[in-house]
């Protein structure tokens, strides 16, 4: 195929070109016919492309002079390292700098240069007020049911299997008050009866 010094064909001739997409992706080659006096349509080059490679996406460099191979994490996730979310990558190239495809360990993490770190202390927080609420559920559930209990002992109507079974929640109940969320996560939680 030759062109003039503008571009267009100086006769009809077929070829084959290559084609990108609207983000400079190569799609693949087709055979065209190009009449003379004409040039090639948008998207579409003469010279080939290199080889595909693995974990690489072909694309047409940004001016137009040639290809370039770019990593290709499309689908991937990647986490935002200031820790306002994060997004899937859905165009070749690299990800923006601001992003990364390392995902944090905990809600407590922040980017330190090229890795994420944990706060410690505001993990430590949320442990503590985890237990915290652990804590005070447990209490909850079991004081509904000594009150219950407390009212069939009280009233001489509790069977021998519900004064146990009060005997057993008021200990633990205490055993529970004496639980120090301050040690979470290494919280050993005391057995609740059967």
């Amino acid at each position: 195929m030759e062109f003039d010094e503008n571009g267009f064909a100086v006769r009809d001739d077929v070829t084959t070109v290559y084609v990108i997409d609207g983000n400079r992706e190569y799609t693949g080659s087709v055979e065209m016919v190009i009449s003379q006096g004409t040039s090639l349509p948008p998207r579409a080059f003469m010279d080939k492309p290199p080889k595909a490679e693995k974990g690489k996406a072909i694309l047409r460099a940004d001016d137009g002079s040639g290809w370039v191979l770019v990593p290709d994490y499309r689908g991937n996730t990647a986490y935002a390292k200031d820790t306002s979310g994060n997004i899937t990558v859905s165009l070749p190239g690299e990800i923006d700098e601001n992003y990364t495809l390392l995902k944090p360990e905990t809600e407590f993490d922040y980017w330190d240069t090229d890795k994420w770190k944990t706060d410690a202390s505001k993990l430590k927080a949320a442990q503590q007020a985890e237990a915290i609420n652990q804590k005070a559920y447990l209490l909850n559930s079991s004081s509904q049911e000594i009150s219950t209990l407390q009212d069939a002992v009280d009233l001489e109507m509790a069977t021998e299997s519900e004064a146990a079974r009060l005997l057993a929640l008021k200990k633990y109940r205490v055993l529970l008050n004496r639980v120090d969320t301050s040690t979470a996560p290494d919280i050993i939680w005391p057995s609740a009866p059967n």
